[in-house]
């Protein structure tokens, strides 16, 4: 009876042809191109599940990150992420780069809003947050007028001096007692009618409040747009030749 003996595979005679080295290092090449293969996808599985939700979530982290990176104040409105083909994108919607002062004035406003009273502290943070000349007059001693005005309790008139040296060129227009609060306008040309000026106008029920309140929407409209100054004679170079009268008296 034939003995049957259990077929083996026969080595490949392209590996048979090179050396044992040269197959190991093969097989070496070979799993580590799997093991390539294997983290691409486990990555970008991360981007997908960890990544893009840790952005989306993180909007004001990110936008602090700008604000240290470009210096000035950042707004972005939202903030989307996908895939552009293998590359991941992030893009950024309603990116608004500020003006430097308009985030405090804005938190000034809100301050002042939510205010039940006036305290040295928070005309302290309206001069810090919405004044330029005030701190440069303090260092020089002209503005001590303020602190001796809020030391004497006098806080309306210490808001009044506060616009008089800071905006000197507005004015108190309008400040009445109507439907339980004080309305304070102010103007840079109190003397134009109502309804062609331009004033700022605000309200609170307390009296320095709303002459505050008036005085951040005055310094906000003065930032926008820089105060214009006056023309200048054009100056005329006097000549060295003799000036001759030209008038007929005959």
């Amino acid at each position: 009876m034939p003995v049957i003996m259990p077929s083996v595979r026969a080595p490949s005679k392209i590996l048979a042809a090179y050396p044992s080295w040269l197959q190991t290092t093969a097989r070496a090449i070979r799993v580590l191109l799997v093991a390539a293969i294997v983290a691409f996808c486990l990555l970008l599985l991360a981007v997908r599940f960890v990544v893009f939700p840790r952005l989306e979530s993180n909007r004001d982290g990110l936008t602090q990150l700008l604000e240290r990176q470009i210096g000035q104040p950042v707004e972005i409105d939202a903030l989307a992420t996908g895939w552009d083909g293998w590359n991941p994108r992030v893009e950024l919607k309603g990116v608004r780069i500020l003006e430097r002062g308009v985030l405090e004035r804005a938190h000034c406003d809100d301050k002042l809003r939510l205010a039940q009273g006036v305290t040295r502290d928070l005309i302290c943070n309206v001069i810090a947050d919405a004044c330029v000349r005030i701190p440069v007059l303090a260092r020089a001693g002209k503005a001590a007028r303020i602190d001796q005005l809020i030391e004497a309790g006098a806080c309306s008139d210490a808001a009044l001096a506060l616009i008089e040296l800071e905006l000197p060129a507005w004015k108190l227009r309008h400040l009445v007692y109507e439907d339980g609060e004080w309305r304070c306008s102010l103007s840079k040309q109190p003397n134009l009618p109502a309804a062609l000026d331009d004033s700022a106008d605000a309200s609170h029920e307390v009296l320095p409040l709303a002459i505050l309140s008036a005085f951040v929407e005055a310094r906000r409209r003065t930032g926008a747009a820089p105060e214009t100054t006056s023309a200048t004679v054009p100056q005329v170079r006097p000549t060295s030749d003799y000036a001759v009268c030209c008038d007929n008296f005959a």
